[in-house]
C-alpha cells in the first residue's frame, strides 16, 4: 500500500504567520511528526508554502523525516523562487510550475498544477488536455485551488481559481475517474464534493482554519489537519487526521 500525506497552505515565516503570531515551524514539525508515525512515505505539498527564504528549511526538513515529496504552487506562491533547487528547477515551464509523475508504487498518473496565478492558464490548460488524452486510467490532480465550489462560501466568492469551471469540464469530459486533492480554503470541512466523474477533497490547513461563512474572513482557530491519502490495487482511500 502506498500512503501519502498531502500538506497544504503552511504559511512558514510569511506575513500571515507574522501578524497572526503562529510558529508554522511547530505546526509542520508536528505534522510530519505524525505522518512518519503513521507509515506515509511520500508527502505532497499543495501550497502557499510561506516565506521563499524559508524553503531550504522547508525541503530539508521534510527529508530529514525521510519522506521523499511533491510540489504544486499556491497563490502566496512565485514559481521564480523555486528555479534555485536543481529537483524542481527542471519542471519549470515557461512561467509556471506544472508537471506529471508516476509516482512509486501507483499504476497511475499523478498530475501536479500551478494556480499560482489564481488561474490554469492557456498554455497550461492545453498541457493538461494532452496530458489527459495520454491516459486511459484514473487521475490523481494535486492543485492549490479547489475545482468544484466548495459550498458558496467566502473564499469560492472572493478567491476562487478564475477558470475553474473550463478545467471542471475538462476534467469530467475525460470520462475517467479523477481524484483532486487541493487546499485554498482553510476549512475544517474536508467531506468530498463530487460532479459526475470528478471527486473533489478539500484538505484543512496545518496553519489554521477560518470559518467558512461570513461577511468578512474570520479566524477559526484551535485546529490544524492534514490529509492521508491510502494507494492499493488501483483503489483508493483518504482521510483528514488531526494535528493535536
Amino acid at each position: 500500500m502506498k500512503r501519502i500525506a498531502q500538506i497544504t497552505d503552511l504559511h512558514i515565516d510569511d506575513f500571515l504567520a507574522r501578524e497572526f503570531q503562529i510558529d508554522a515551524r511547530k505546526n509542520i514539525e508536528s505534522a510530519l511528526s505524525l505522518a512518519q508515525c503513521r507509515g506515509i512515505s511520500e508527502v505532497i505539498l499543495t501550497g502557499d508554502l510561506g516565506a521563499p527564504e524559508s524553503a531550504p528549511w522547508l525541503f530539508e526538513t521534510i527529508k530529514g523525516y525521510g519522506f521523499d515529496f511533491q510540489v504544486a504552487l499556491g497563490n502566496h506562491d512565485n514559481p521564480a523562487d523555486y528555479q534555485k533547487f536543481d529537483f524542481l528547477k527542471t519542471l519549470i515551464k515557461g512561467n509556471g510550475f506544472y508537471f506529471s509523475k508516476m509516482i512509486d508504487d501507483i499504476d497511475f498518473e499523478c498530475i501536479f498544477l500551478d494556480s499560482s496565478t489564481e488561474e490554469i492558464d492557456e498554455i497550461q490548460f492545453e498541457w493538461l488536455r494532452h496530458q489527459i488524452s495520454r491516459s486511459k486510467d484514473l487521475l490523481l490532480v494535486f492543485i492549490h485551488h479547489p475545482i468544484l465550489d466548495c459550498g458558496n462560501t467566502i473564499i469560492d466568492q472572493l478567491y476562487p481559481l478564475k477558470n475553474r469551471d473550463a478545467v471542471r469540464h475538462l476534467l469530467i469530459e475525460s470520462q475517467r475517474e479523477v481524484f483532486v486533492f487541493c487546499g485554498h480554503c482553510h476549512y475544517r470541512n474536508s467531506d468530498e464534493i463530487r460532479d459526475g466523474n470528478l471527486h473533489q477533497f478539500p484538505t484543512p490547513s496545518t496553519f489554521g482554519q477560518i470559518k467558512p461563512y461570513g461577511e468578512k474572513i474570520e479566524s477559526d482557530p484551535g485546529y490544524i489537519a492534514y490529509r492521508e491519502i491510502w494507494i492499493k490495487d488501483g483503489r483508493i482511500q483518504t482521510e483528514v487526521v488531526e494535528v493535536k
